[in-house]
């Protein structure tokens, strides 16, 4: 299952963040963990920088909500870190809504080339 498309709202609750997936000591990509509590739902972008190489998976309190676009990799095709620019550029990107209370979002990579990757957050307020 693919999320939905990028977010284009203009009420952005939190700017666009970059995080980056990174291996462990054994080599695996360690999964992007991140926990938050908000009173009303949000939509969360998750969009591919740098090189279009990657496919995220999202996951909400462990339970899976689905995977980015699917991409053909492409390591010459590169972005920046301007997540705008990169959507344009047919990186990789999803949105997903996230519940109100406190739950804890994880990103992990799809299994799709590059191990070392970066992506952003972007939240929006309804």
């Amino acid at each position: 299952m693919v999320i939905d498309s990028i977010c284009n709202e203009t009420s952005p609750y939190q700017s666009w963040q970059t995080y980056s997936i990174t291996p462990d000591v054994k080599g695996n990509p360690k999964p992007f963990v991140w926990t938050y509590n908000v009173r009303a739902p949000l939509a969360l972008s998750v969009v591919g920088l740098d090189n279009r190489d990657t496919v995220l998976n999202i996951y909400i309190d462990r339970s899976f909500i689905g995977s980015t676009s699917d991409i053909v990799v492409d390591t010459s095709i590169s972005c920046g870190e301007d997540p705008l620019r990169c959507v344009s550029m047919g990186m990789t990107q999803g949105k997903v809504i996230l519940p109100q209370g406190k739950h804890t979002i994880s990103v992990t990579w799809a299994g799709k080339s590059t191990l070392l990757l970066s992506f952003v957050f972007h939240t929006i307020s309804d």
